[in-house]
């Protein structure tokens, strides 16, 4: 197991890293800012992965409008109605995180909605008590969550 803290950066770097690392399935939960998933590098990766695996879990923060992400983001929409990625919203607001494989996560830390330097762990091979537990917990959330429209 191996761990990473990024304080204060930008995650793009390791989003895409984790994306790409990707091969069975990734859970996520974001409120889908336009202006860091519309960045190219990104937005390629984001499809690569949905459409390389079995399984895309993307929980939609309460704190984000889904109609006007639709109008920003149509390649995710486009992705969703391909049955690529299936997408809930979240009840309350949840911390993003990202499940890869059930083994790698990054967890952001709770910052204001228009900040694009956060702070995360990151955490690669983790060991399975600690995988289940935050496997565990963002199914919690994506069961609880509603569909979308």
């Amino acid at each position: 197991m191996r761990f990473e803290e990024l304080i204060d950066t930008d995650p793009e770097a390791k989003i895409i890293e984790l994306l790409e690392a990707a091969h069975d399935r990734l859970w996520m939960g974001s409120r889908l800012h336009p202006d860091f998933y519309n960045r190219e590098k990104v937005k390629q990766a984001m499809i690569t992965t949905a459409n390389k695996v079995n399984e895309f879990h993307l929980l939609f923060d309460t704190q984000a409008n889904w109609q006007e992400r639709k109008s920003q983001l149509p390649w995710i929409v486009d992705l969703v109605k391909n049955g690529r990625i299936t997408i809930r919203k979240s009840e309350y607001p949840i911390p993003h995180w990202m499940v890869v494989d059930g083994k790698h996560f990054r967890l952001e830390k709770e910052h204001p909605q228009n900040v694009t330097k956060t702070s995360n762990l990151i955490i690669w091979d983790s060991f399975k008590p600690i995988a289940d537990m935050l496997q565990d917990t963002f199914n919690s959330w994506w069961i609880q969550a509603g569909s979308i429209e």
